[in-house]
C-alpha cells in the first residue's frame, strides 16, 4: 500500500510541475499562437531587436541560418524586398514597452501573409523595436504578399479578434 501512495504521489507532482511549466518563446510554435496555419513548405526565418525582443533573439523554422538585418532608425512603414527566390520584411514600430510579438507566415497557392503577434501587458513607457522576417525558397511566379498585425489587449493581455493590415502588395519571384 505504501509502494502505491508513494507511486501515486510522484505521478501527480510529476504531472503538477509540467504542467505549470511555461514554455520558452523557440518552443511556441506560432501558428498556434495567433491561430494561423503554417504552410509546412514556406522557408521561414524571423528577429526581433529592440524591446519587443526576447532572450532567445533569433527563430528559425528552418535549418537555413538567418541573415542578419541593418538596423534602421525611427518608425516607418513596412519594407519588402525581393531577391532571388526570397522575400525580405522589415518594419520599425514603436509601442509600449514589455509587449513582444512572434511572426508567422502562411501560404496558400499565390497569397503570401505575415502575421505579426503582439502579446503581454503593456508598461507605462515607449520604446521601438525592429521585425525582420525572411521567406525563402518561393517558387517562381505573382504573389499577393499581405502583413498583418494582430495580438492581446496591451492593458490585460485578452485576446483580440481584430487585425490590422499593414501591407498589401504584388510581388513577382523571378
Amino acid at each position: 500500500m505504501k509502494t502505491i501512495i508513494t507511486a501515486f504521489l510522484l505521478l501527480t507532482g510529476t504531472w503538477l510541475v509540467s504542467c505549470n511549466l511555461k514554455q520558452s518563446p523557440s518552443q511556441v510554435n506560432a501558428g498556434t499562437t495567433n491561430h494561423l496555419l503554417n504552410d509546412t513548405s514556406v522557408r521561414f526565418s524571423w528577429q526581433v531587436t529592440g524591446c519587443a525582443s526576447k532572450s532567445v533573439a533569433t527563430k528559425a523554422r528552418s535549418n537555413n541560418e538567418f541573415s542578419e538585418f541593418p538596423e534602421r532608425p525611427g518608425e516607418g512603414s513596412p519594407e519588402v524586398r525581393v531577391a532571388g527566390d526570397s522575400i525580405s520584411y522589415t518594419r520599425v514600430v514603436s509601442h509600449l514597452c514589455c509587449r513582444q510579438v512572434t511572426v508567422s507566415t502562411k501560404r496558400e497557392n499565390q497569397i503570401l501573409t505575415i502575421t505579426e503577434y503582439w502579446f503581454r501587458p503593456g508598461c507605462k513607457c515607449k520604446c521601438s523595436s525592429t521585425v525582420n522576417a525572411v521567406i525563402r525558397q518561393l517558387p517562381k511566379g505573382k504573389y499577393q504578399l499581405y502583413v498583418i498585425e494582430t495580438g492581446t489587449d496591451p492593458l490585460n493581455d485578452s485576446p483580440v479578434n481584430a487585425a490590422d493590415t499593414l501591407l498589401r502588395r504584388s510581388i513577382t519571384v523571378q
